[in-house]
């Protein structure tokens, strides 16, 4: 008796298959593979089809050229604005990315879902891990605008707030200087190090020591030298800035919050502003219950955290204890 194993053949081709066949230049008598750098090279033999019959196959997404010189010329088509910027901050859903989903913390994305009657439904939603969240752009907005509605300064103790403002600002100084310094005082003792081994190095006559000394020399060495460029790299990235432009950046956005919150123009702007709010993403459960202290939001910045202690610079407003 014999017995089926396995089949071949049998799938019906998809338009997707199609597209993958009629995109190989090899039809039309080009080579292009990795042993050839991905560089067209024409073959010695003669294609199915023309460049001509190629190139309106694939409607433009590849083109063959011919030079007169006889070189091969394979280039694609730019792919289409809205591809490329597809994962970049857009104005139709601004906050995607700033605010977490409550189930698994993972950032939120937004899309419009199609719906049966042709609709479409904007939304804020997570990237399927295993669960279902989604909210509705207009809910989603509403809660956004409730929740900086809630932030509100007194004015009159403003130039408190700043004054702790500097006194943050001191204190991050402070410790990038002491980062530095033990930066500076780790170096000092490497070279203290290498320095002892090469006056062991001239007291002592076995080769197998002297061997072993080398390579510690070239450990000593190496560690120098990620440290000197750990350094660099931290000067070259530490722009100077003023405390007095913080200060009034602090001012300007503690005076302004409504303007720039909320009636802002540029929703873009508009959401990379209610970024600064927090010192991590928050979820979108801790925007919505945002009528308890906010100082109890473990995400909010530190700067908005004082807000709710007491004596607080926070005005007393509904849903907020001061």
């Amino acid at each position: 008796r014999t017995k089926i194993i396995m089949q071949k053949g049998g799938r019906k081709l998809t338009a997707k298959d199609l597209n993958r066949i009629i995109d190989k230049p090899i039809y039309c008598g080009v080579i292009k593979e990795k042993w050839t750098q991905d560089k067209p090279i024409k073959g010695h033999f003669k294609g199915l089809v023309s460049f001509e019959l190629y190139n309106q196959a694939n409607r433009g997404k590849w083109t063959l050229l011919e030079s007169s010189d006889g070189d091969i010329e394979m280039t694609r088509r730019k792919p289409a604005d809205y591809l490329i910027n597809k994962g970049v901050k857009n104005d139709e859903f601004p906050y995607k990315r700033f605010v977490m989903c409550p189930k698994c913390n993972k950032p939120l994305l937004g899309s419009a879902s199609r719906g049966r009657l042709g609709k479409y439904y904007a939304g804020y939603h997570c990237s399927n891990h295993g669960h279902y969240f989604r909210v509705p752009k207009q809910e989603f907005d509403d809660t956004i605008k409730a929740f900086v509605k809630n932030l509100q300064i007194d004015n009159s103790r403003l130039d408190e707030l700043l004054n702790m403002v500097v006194n943050v600002w001191d204190q991050k100084q402070l410790a990038l200087q002491k980062e530095a310094e033990a930066i500076n005082n780790h170096i000092d003792d490497l070279r203290m190090q290498t320095h002892m081994l090469v006056d062991k190095m001239k007291i002592i006559n076995s080769t197998t020591a002297i061997k072993y000394i080398e390579e510690d020399l070239t450990k000593l060495e190496d560690e120098i030298t990620k440290l000197e460029q750990t350094k660099q790299d931290k000067q070259n990235s530490e722009k100077p800035v003023n405390a007095r432009t913080i200060v009034a950046y602090v001012k300007y956005f503690m005076e302004h919050l409504d303007e720039l919150l909320i009636d802002l123009c540029n929703p873009v702007d508009k959401a990379a502003y209610f970024s600064v709010l927090f010192d991590k993403a928050p979820s979108y459960q801790i925007i919505k219950d945002g009528t308890q202290k906010i100082a109890q939001l473990p995400e909010v910045n530190e700067l908005f955290s004082v807000m709710n202690l007491k004596n607080s610079i926070l005005a007393g407003v509904h849903g907020i204890e001061p």
